[in-house]
């Protein structure tokens, strides 16, 4: 798991915890139909002819906060409940946010990389088209506004003085005085100096931040995407940074992981990328593996755990 406390919390409960590599498929299909609960942690997936395979199992469960490597309709079908841990890491997700809206702003990756290939004389560069800029009074756009995105707008908000701009479905009822919610997302494009990509990957969501939208943002425009790769069109950001529409980027998540090495992005000079470790602080990795192991003791006590993502299928589950 994320950390060795949920196997270990596990075992205190008389589990019996076998780990199988995913990439041993072999060894995940034979492990799959003696197990009583399943937890899938990133990069491995369950779809459905896993899930298939899971003849006796009563939970499965997520090792992170989202659940798009599950095939929840599967499970589903096989009165299997699945759990995520929602609300648990959001903050390590938030600060990963604002390190890459810093960096970007000051240039801070740039700076390290000229200063350890060419030297110190790189220092007047900064005065031209290396100049950096602040977050002070700038204006943060989310896209979406759950856990995560509140903690980057109340960190944006307070210690930065940024005005805060959210685009959701429906205004929140308890959006905070000064910020403003923007139901048009183009309209959120424009207005952005910091676009924040927070919402889970769906069939609602698979490129929600499209060419578009991407068309509306300012030249001097960030995009921030710590969610999932294809919430965003990769494609088309791609081309706006290598045209130099946009400012710059910083990605956590991509639409195709692991990211290739030969991929353009990775030949942009205005884009900072993480593989996929916003969330993986020392502290967020405890708590959601705890979460996690908590929730399958529960469902093997016979109790309702707290995350479920298919509810409707509690009273009817497998025993």
């Amino acid at each position: 798991m994320l950390d060795p406390a949920g196997e270990e919390m596990l075992r205190a409960s008389g589990a019996e915890v076998e780990v199988v590599a995913w990439t041993d498929t072999a060894a995940v299909r034979a492990a799959l139909p003696r197990a009583d609960a399943i937890v899938v942690r990133l990069p491995a997936a369950f779809p459905a002819d896993l899930v298939a395979l899971a003849g006796r199992a009563k939970i499965v469960a997520s090792s992170g906060s989202g659940t798009d490597h599950i095939d929840i309709p599967a499970a589903t079908a096989a009165r299997i409940p699945v759990v995520n841990n929602r609300y648990v890491g959001a903050r390590a997700v938030a600060e990963h946010t604002l390190g890459l809206m810093l960096g970007l702003a000051k240039h801070i990756h740039r700076g390290d990389r000229l200063l350890r290939t060419q030297g110190w004389s790189v220092r007047e560069t900064f005065h031209h088209e290396n100049l950096a800029d602040d977050l002070y009074e700038k204006t943060l756009c989310t896209v979406g506004f759950g856990p995560i995105a509140r903690d980057i707008a109340r960190i944006c908000h307070t210690a930065f003085d940024m005005n805060v701009a959210v685009h959701c479905r429906t205004r929140p009822a308890d959006l905070p005085a000064g910020y403003d919610w923007e139901p048009d997302l183009n309209a959120l494009c424009a207005r952005a100096d910091f676009l924040s990509v927070n919402v889970p990957l769906g069939p609602a969501t698979h490129h929600l931040l499209g060419r578009e939208a991407i068309s509306h943002l300012k030249p001097t425009a960030y995009v921030i995407n710590t969610a999932r790769g294809p919430v965003v069109d990769g494609d088309a950001l791609c081309e706006a940074l290598a045209e130099g529409r946009i400012a710059g980027a910083g990605l956590d998540v991509f639409e195709e992981e692991p990211l290739p090495k030969d991929h353009p992005l990775l030949a942009l000079p205005n884009v900072i990328v993480t593989p996929h470790v916003a969330g993986l602080s020392r502290s967020a990795c405890r708590r959601l593996a705890l979460s996690a192991a908590g929730q399958v003791v529960q469902v093997l006590k016979g109790e309702r755990p707290p995350n479920l993502m298919n509810p409707e299928i509690w009273e009817t589950r497998r025993t």
